[in-house]
Order: structure tokens, then C-alpha cells, then sequence
């Protein structure tokens, strides 16, 4: 029975691939007619932008979000968004490129900076910049803190969360949680936390990141599970190509709230799921490899 249940799992994910391939061919034909209809509309070509930049088409969307600049150069979110996906080319696209595009992101991102300091995006994508950043390339935990700072002004929430993850990468496990446990506790004041979820998250946070990250602090800090796997599932659902958190990680952290709760079926399916994305997925591959021993009897 569970290898039917695999069976049909797999399944199911090859049929939703590919009428996810139909629809988005569909949506680009709709976008780029209207588009030759009116070249001129900023709000079609950042629409368009946002399309090709939402499914991970970083460079047709580089064009559009060029074009915007280029029309109005004193529009700070045009300025974000094309410094953002410059620097998903720097990290996704041809290596002999990296560099030149993480330099014209930089600027993209300054440029959106001194027309508008106080967007919690670009504060957002400055402290992951410069945490996730070598040194030699411009990374500096001590700037990535300063954002997060500057985060915390504009939105607690924002800011603890942004702090957790600086800590987290400095490998300073414990402040890493004491941040994570402020970031939970300001989560839980919000009024919107008890009032029915939307169609996208409970409360509309600007980063996606967010919600993986409340997911997280369920886990190590409360220990509610199931709120963990919650909030982890949110961040699945409203998942694109420009959030922080793969989703094979996701279904791997998944795999280990399902372990603590004693589904080891639902555990293996995840970890199944995680590794049809990421064959090479090694923690995923051993991790299954563990619990086969150890159940599978």
C-alpha cells in the first residue's frame, strides 16, 4: 500500500507539472499580445516583469524591469526589483557574468535606497545580500546587521526575523534562537494571527521568508508541531522562484516535524518529494536511508 501511494504521489506531481507548463505558456502568450497592443503601459510591463521574475525567468524578466527604469528613473520599487533579479542572475546565471551582475545590482539596490531608504523589501534584500555575500565580493555581517536594525525601526517582526537569519549564518545558535523566539513572540501579538487565514498567509507578510521562518521558531522554540507544519505549508503554497528557501529544503524540514510526530509515512513521502527535485539531495537520500533501517521491517 505505500508504494501505491508513492506511485500515485509522483504521479500527481508529473500531472501538475505539467499543467503548470500549459497555464504559464498560456498566461505569457495573454501578457506579451497585450503588451504589443501597449508598449507604453508601465503597469503591463511590470506586470510582465513580475510574471517571467515569479517563475523564474530571470533574464526575460531583467528586460522588462530595465525598461522601467529606463521610463521612470525616480520609482524606487522599480529600481528593487530589477537590482533583484540582477542578483539572481549573479547567483543562477553564466559564472563569467556574476560579477558584472552583482555590481549593477548593487547599484540598482543604492539607487532604490536613496529614493526611498525605508522599504522594507530592499532592507530585507541588503541584509540577505550582505550575509550570504564572501567577503571578497562585498559580503559583510556587520552591514547585514545594520539592515536588520534599520528593519526593526521600520517593523519588529521584520527585524527580529532579520536578525535570526544574520545569526544563523554567523553560526551563533543561541542568539540565533533568541531572536527567533522575539520574532515568534511579536508574530503571536499580531490581531490578524487569530482571525481566519487568506488565500495567500494570515497576515499578508511582505517576505514569504517570513512565514518559514515563523514555521521554524514553532518547531525549535515552542515545540508546536503542528503549527510548524503549518506555517511551513504557507510558505509552500505562496512559493516562488525568488523566495530564500528551496523547496526541497522545505519538504526535508517537513520530513523531520513529521518524525517528531511519529508519521513516518508522511516523513518518507516528503523526503520522496524532496529528492525527485534534488536527486543529489545527499541529508534527504541518508535521512530516508536512517528511517528504512530503523522502521521498514
Amino acid at each position: 500500500m505505500k508504494y501505491i501511494i508513492i506511485f500515485l504521489f509522483f504521479f500527481n506531481h508529473i500531472n501538475a507539472q505539467k499543467q503548470y507548463e500549459n497555464e504559464f505558456y498560456k498566461l505569457e502568450a495573454n501578457y506579451l499580445i497585450d503588451y504589443q497592443k501597449s508598449p507604453d503601459d508601465l503597469i503591463l510591463i511590470e506586470n510582465l516583469g513580475d510574471f517571467y521574475s515569479l517563475n523564474g525567468k530571470w533574464e526575460e524578466a531583467l528586460d522588462f524591469y530595465k525598461i522601467l527604469v529606463e521610463k521612470n528613473s525616480i520609482n524606487s520599487i522599480y529600481y528593487l526589483k530589477y537590482g533583484g533579479v540582477l542578483a539572481m542572475l549573479a547567483k543562477e546565471g553564466p559564472k563569467h557574468k556574476a560579477i558584472s551582475y552583482l555590481n549593477q545590482a548593487k547599484r540598482a539596490f543604492n539607487k532604490s535606497e536613496q529614493l526611498n531608504p525605508n522599504l522594507i523589501e530592499l532592507n530585507w534584500i541588503q541584509v540577505e545580500l550582505y550575509t550570504k555575500l564572501p567577503g571578497i565580493l562585498g559580503g559583510s555581517f556587520e552591514k547585514a546587521w545594520e539592515y536588520a536594525k534599520r528593519l526593526e525601526e521600520l517593523s519588529k517582526i521584520d527585524g527580529y526575523f532579520a536578525k535570526a537569519f544574520v545569526l544563523k549564518n554567523k553560526n551563533e545558535t543561541e542568539n540565533f534562537k533568541k531572536f527567533l523566539k522575539k520574532g515568534l513572540e511579536e508574530m503571536l501579538t499580531l490581531e490578524c494571527i487569530n482571525k481566519e487565514p487568506t488565500s495567500n498567509n494570515n497576515c499578508n507578510f511582505k517576505s514569504n521568508n517570513i512565514n518559514f521562518q515563523i514555521g521554524e521558531a514553532f518547531d525549535l522554540i515552542s515545540l508546536n508541531y503542528l503549527e510548524a507544519l503549518k506555517y511551513f505549508n504557507i510558505y509552500l503554497k505562496n512559493y516562488s522562484p525568488v523566495d530564500r528557501y528551496s523547496i526541497d529544503l522545505v519538504h526535508l524540514y517537513i520530513s523531520k516535524i513529521y518524525l517528531k510526530l511519529g508519521n513516518i509515512e508522511s516523513a518518507i513521502t516528503s523526503l520522496d518529494y524532496a529528492i525527485s527535485i534534488n536527486p543529489n539531495y545527499l541529508e534527504a537520500i541518508e535521512m530516508k536511508k536512517e528511517i528504512l533501517m530503523k522502521y521498514d521491517n
